[in-house]
């Protein structure tokens, strides 16, 4: 009996132990399920990798095309935005079934670095006959952007003799998904696609630019500024200014001539009781390199020894953009000029007290104060810039340095103190006592340095009115 019992237990154990065919059958079904889900879900996530692969692919090649873009505009002199503004000859790629969309216009060019050699009296430039065009192929589900121009060989010279026709890409959407918006009339909007531009009509050196490509993102504004030097940013941030602050010039009247690019280092000017003022310390004779270590000699004129750091100095560069400037002024123009050292040093001169009218003898005048100016001493902007702040008959201030200085301290202005930063006393000033008139100073950042940004040269500019420009 009790063996008996025991088998009875047992059985009872392994039935409570046990599973049926029931219970396996679903544990089966459930577990082939989760199964079914975790490859489901493997899948769905290796298609989204893809996907996103190919679309960071895709706007990685938009935005190569748009650096590539943007990097030319710098290169070059002017934008063109009208077909019939190409110079003749210059539109062979219509026989290729490419449509106009903007060109961009190239100076002449050095063929290798031996050209910018000028002991034989100037550099060796050859002539880029066509501007570089871009244009379109394509007006249904894809277009495809093209660059019509000259080479750029292995070195990053153009090769002003040999131009060929470039895909730079393709898959562009036939519609934006956003609109691009011009800062303001005075900009000329392009649609073309998923292309859009905006160009500048009075400097006709910036543009804003945006892609649509076929991955069902569009790529964000990217902004290129047009230039022969490093100026990225400087002039586009000045005519944003312009654009996006209603009144910002209302009291200033454009008096460059027409088609001139009227700008100095890169700074778009008005020509409209403009004061320029430059730095003429020992610093700015430097930068030529021209005769043996250390690059630059002490000459002497009058008995006082002056920096000659030969033909491309800073000096040197600098005179001859500031003739260029003022070139570019019409004949109504009030223009003055003042350089700026140390307080009481011989290299300083000053045309007049206030911006006169460029007649013909100015001109003159102002030709050989600018030609006659020396580097000696050292960087003392404010004595001058205290006086033509107070000035109601200036409007602006162009102010060019390479170097560091002081930047506060106690000034009389209009017969108040201010005590601090001079930038800030000149925006207080003009805040209590020019708010009718209100003076507006732009810097140029010289020779290699960087005094922009959160620099003396950038917050005086920003301050009050004006922008910063890094020039070389």
């Amino acid at each position: 009996m009790d063996h008996l019992k025991l088998k009875q237990e047992q059985t009872k154990q392994y039935r409570q132990t046990g599973f049926t065919l029931t219970e396996l059958l679903v544990g089966a079904l459930v577990a082939s399920l989760t199964v079914a889900a975790g490859m489901k879900l493997s899948q769905v996530i290796v298609k989204n990798n893809k996907q996103s692969e190919r679309n960071s692919a895709a706007i990685e090649l938009a935005d190569s095309a748009i650096d590539q873009i943007q990097q030319e505009i710098r290169n070059g002199e002017q934008l063109i935005d009208v077909e019939s503004e190409l110079p003749k000859g210059c539109d062979t790629y219509k026989q290729q079934g490419i449509e106009f969309l903007f060109a961009v216009d190239i100076p002449d060019q050095a063929m290798s670095l031996g050209a910018y050699d000028i002991s034989t009296g100037k550099p060796d430039l050859k002539a880029v006959e066509c501007p570089i065009v871009y244009g379109t192929v394509g007006n249904t589900e894809e277009i495809k952007l093209h660059r019509i121009g000259t080479n750029i060989n292995q070195f990053g010279y153009y090769t002003a003799d040999k131009t060929s026709n470039t895909e730079i890409l393709k898959n562009i959407s036939k519609s934006t998904n956003r609109s691009l918006t011009c800062p303001s009339t005075r900009w000329k909007h392009i649609k073309r696609g998923g292309i859009e531009v905006c160009i500048d009509q009075r400097l006709k050196r910036m543009a804003k630019l945006t892609i649509t490509v076929n991955n069902g993102r569009d790529l964000p504004g990217i902004t290129a500024e047009g230039s022969t030097t490093q100026r990225q940013g400087s002039a586009m941030t000045e005519v944003m200014k312009q654009d996006a602050v209603a009144g910002a010039n209302s009291n200033t009247v454009s008096k460059c001539k027409s088609g001139s690019g009227c700008n100095f280092g890169g700074q778009p000017i008005s020509c409209d009781k403009t004061s320029f003022v430059i730095d003429v310390s020992g610093s700015m004779g430097l930068g030529g390199n021209t005769y043996s270590w250390p690059g630059y000699r002490f000459r002497y004129k009058n008995g006082r020894s002056y920096v000659d750091g030969g033909p491309n100095s800073r000096m040197e560069r600098a005179k001859r953009e500031l003739l260029r400037a003022i070139d570019s002024c019409s004949d109504d123009a009030e223009i003055n000029v003042t350089s700026f050292s140390s307080g009481g040093m011989w290299t300083e001169r000053t045309a007049w007290t206030s911006p006169q009218k460029l007649t013909a003898s100015n001109r003159n005048y102002l030709r050989q104060l600018i030609q006659g100016m020396l580097a000696r001493g050292g960087t003392d902007p404010w004595r001058h810039t205290h006086r033509m702040v107070q000035d109601q008959k200036v409007k602006e201030v162009v102010l060019l340095s390479d170097g560091g200085t002081w930047t506060g301290g106690s000034v009389r202005l209009g017969g108040k103190y201010y005590n601090g930063e001079y930038a800030q006393s000149y925006k207080s000033y003009n805040e209590e006592f020019r708010k009718d008139n209100p003076i507006k100073i732009k810097t140029v950042s010289f020779g290699g340095g960087n005094y922009c940004g959160g620099g003396w040269m950038g917050r005086l500019a920003d301050m009050n009115g004006g922008s910063c420009v890094v020039a070389p």
